[in-house]
């Protein structure tokens, strides 16, 4: 099942995520009535073209919520690059859910610890919020000393290294900033870096 409409309010949180102050996509905006079925699903052919548009990126930011519609639990999968998302209502969490619509994407997917984004791209990236709201989640539970002194150090790698891409956001990061990034890294896992 497709969503008939792509909720404006779904678009600016997505856009804002990604650093967007306008849209020049018009697969972004929602649909017409006159471009839904008579069911009121999106046409098989639509989704067909966002998907490839999405498949051809070489970064795809994935998630899935659930969603309760008609009394019933749905699940609302998001596929989003720098100019198209894609949402898809599923009554299912299945992974075959983001294989078939990303089915022969090669690049970077960017996603929770879910397993359904573990057989897709050729390279991985966690979400960081997921990261951060995993920090806090488990210092709520452990706060001994090492955790909270872990907890601060991997909070301020991780801050850092935010800061460092949002310096550089049209170029490589400078490979200095980067190797302190990661001495800091290997520092805090205690691994030798010779």
């Amino acid at each position: 099942m497709c969503l008939p409409f792509i909720p404006t309010s779904a678009i600016s949180v997505a856009a804002g995520f990604l650093g967007f102050t306008s849209f020049s996509n018009p697969l972004l905006y929602p649909l017409s009535p006159s471009a839904r079925t008579t069911s009121g699903t999106v046409p098989v052919p639509f989704m067909a073209s966002l998907s490839k548009t999405i498949k051809h990126s070489g970064l795809v930011f994935g998630d899935d919520s659930g969603w309760f519609l008609n009394e019933k639990h749905w699940w609302v999968w998001a596929f989003i690059t720098s100019d198209t998302v894609l949402f898809h209502l599923s009554a299912s969490r299945s992974k075959t859910v983001a294989e078939t619509i990303l089915e022969g994407f090669d690049g970077i997917i960017v996603g929770d610890s879910h397993s359904s984004w573990n057989d897709i791209g050729e390279e991985k990236q966690r979400c960081l919020l997921h990261y951060f709201r995993d920090m806090y989640r488990t210092l709520s539970k452990n706060d001994s000393p090492e955790y909270k002194q872990l907890f601060t150090e991997l909070h301020s790698i991780l801050k850092d290294a935010i800061e460092l891409w949002e310096e550089h956001p049209e170029s490589p990061i400078p490979e200095p900033s980067i190797n302190k990034l990661q001495n800091r890294i290997n520092t805090l896992a205690h691994i030798d870096s010779d």
